[in-house]
């Protein structure tokens, strides 16, 4: 979560956005 509010290319951000961590955020 922090990384994202900095704005920098985090791990999860990534997965969240290819749809690939369930786990993290089910993309809706």
């Amino acid at each position: 979560e922090v990384l994202r509010v900095r704005g920098e290319p985090a791990p999860n951000r990534r997965e969240r956005e290819d749809g690939d961590a369930p786990e993290k955020d089910p993309p809706a």
